[in-house]
């Protein structure tokens, strides 16, 4: 019983891993969607959700390590030819955790398997994609960050990895009060957290519910959304949903009704559990401002990380 007890005792003191986001405030990007969030199911994340943060850089950025600790690996990434992915070990007491960050470019020469690490050092830059974002071509920085907590095991894919938000450090909770309001993403009317479930696979609907709306919003696999709204007095409108992130300063969305008829053009935004959203009537203009927009609010997620 003693042995137990002092077991616990020193378990329970051992200090949690904290991290920050690998990147300074002012070299994250938003002009693609600044960071897509754990757990997304799009494209090669459908398998098993997303089990990380993509954190967007601007030109020049640099990719930052986000804790201390030692370099177990940089390797060749294996989604980006030319690019590598850098794994760090953090260790926590008798825990250990593990970061890692994919599609590096420009490694830092002191980034060498076995080489002490300091929080924030630099890893190196981001590689760049470029992408179509309404009718601009957009280049931006890409890092997807993950931790791993190896007492965790599940899933398909990634079975260690958790969400970064549970362990951010002050500065790191900081700097993502900064980043996610100005997140914008295609998944957002569905997977609107920071730190979405895993488990989840296309076709997944979401409610959100207005005092005299609701919009539920169903992702049907591919990027591709149907809609179901109804408004008091009014028969529902089903239809698909088309979303453009590239608009300023608020992204966009068309509701196309399967029926037949005018679109209706609008403009939202999105924080958590809450959204406003400008609708236009059917064959309107699109609004400007949200000066108009109704607020919806939706369900809290099912899960939620927290620190170990």
């Amino acid at each position: 019983m003693l042995q137990a007890a002092l077991l616990l005792a020193l378990f329970a003191a051992e200090p949690p891993l904290t991290v920050d986001i690998p990147a300074a405030p002012e070299d994250i990007g938003f002009s693609a969607y600044g960071i897509l969030p754990f757990g997304v199911h799009a494209g090669d994340h459908a398998i098993d959700g997303h089990p990380g943060w993509d954190i967007e850089y601007k030109e020049g950025g640099l990719v930052r390590a986000a804790a201390e600790g030692s370099v177990q690996f940089v390797m060749a990434d294996s989604y980006s030819a030319g690019r590598s992915t850098v794994q760090i070990e953090h260790r926590r007491g008798s825990i250990t955790f593990r970061t890692v960050y994919t599609n590096v470019a420009e490694v830092d020469p002191a980034i060498v398997r076995g080489a002490p690490v300091g929080r924030g050092q630099v890893i190196g830059r981001p590689g760049t994609f470029m992408t179509t974002m309404g009718s601009a071509r957009v280049t931006y920085g890409m890092t997807h960050f993950q931790v791993d907590d190896f007492r965790r095991s599940a899933g398909l894919t990634n079975k260690s990895a958790v969400s970064p938000e549970g362990f951010l450090s002050q500065h790191g909770r900081e700097v993502f009060a900064y980043a996610w309001p100005r997140a914008h993403y295609n998944q957002e009317f569905c997977e609107p957290f920071a730190t979405n479930p895993r488990e989840i696979v296309p076709p997944m609907t979401r409610s959100w519910i207005g005092t005299a709306s609701t919009l539920s919003v169903t992702c049907v696999g591919n990027g591709q959304f149907e809609y179901v709204l109804e408004e008091s007095g009014r028969p529902p409108e089903r239809g698909t949903m088309r979303i453009a992130i590239a608009i300023s300063p608020y992204p966009a969305v068309d509701l196309i009704p399967f029926a037949g008829g005018a679109a209706r053009l609008g403009i939202f935004d999105i924080y958590g559990a809450t959204m406003r959203l400008a609708l236009s009537e059917p064959g309107g203009g699109r609004p400007d401002d949200l000066s108009m927009a109704r607020a919806y609010e939706t369900a809290l997620p099912r899960q939620r990380a927290s620190r170990p």
